[in-house]
């Protein structure tokens, strides 16, 4: 036990490192049940006038770089993105569509918890849902089903999801 407190705020220390260096930091949690293969979350965003997002269902490497693109768009154009809008056009190659993260998400003692942490209360958070292959987002009828399912759609109602995920976020 007495090593897992050093090795947590080390954690910590290196991600409030990260926000001074960069403005903000990424967060990646392995795949609870509700989410089949991870998400990975912001810090930081929120300092900077924006609100912090998660994306779902891609690996850490591919989630960081997405939501590097979205930190330059907030940083140097002045993106704000709010729910419903998409990512400006000529930045990705496909839609990228944001959506608010259901207020009681953010409650969940588990959640997001780096966040809570590190802002030291719960903060509003968008997800950044991508398209398939063929540019179609999960919402969408022909959307591919692998896309629709690594992609739960945050912004319903815990008990409209299912079991909440355990372990922190």
């Amino acid at each position: 036990m007495t090593d897992e407190l050093p090795a947590r705020a080390r954690f910590r220390a290196r991600i409030t490192q990260l926000i001074d260096q960069n403005g903000w930091a990424a967060v990646s949690i392995p795949g609870p049940a509700m989410i089949p293969r991870g998400a990975t979350y912001t810090i930081g965003f929120a300092d900077r006038g924006a609100v912090d997002v998660v994306v779902l269902g891609l690996a850490a490497e591919q989630a960081s770089r997405l939501l590097g693109d979205i930190w330059l768009q907030i940083r140097d154009q002045g993106f704000r993105p709010a729910d419903g809008d998409h990512m400006p056009p000529g930045i990705r190659a496909h839609d990228l569509l944001f959506r608010e993260v259901h207020p009681e998400l953010l409650d969940v003692p588990d959640l997001f918890s780096q966040a809570i942490y590190y802002y030291r209360h719960p903060v509003p958070f968008l997800q950044a849902v991508w398209p398939d292959a063929d540019g179609r987002l999960p919402s969408e009828p022909a959307c591919a089903s692998l896309v629709r399912a690594v992609q739960p759609d945050l912004s319903l109602r815990p008990a409209q999801l299912g079991a909440l995920p355990s372990g922190s976020w």
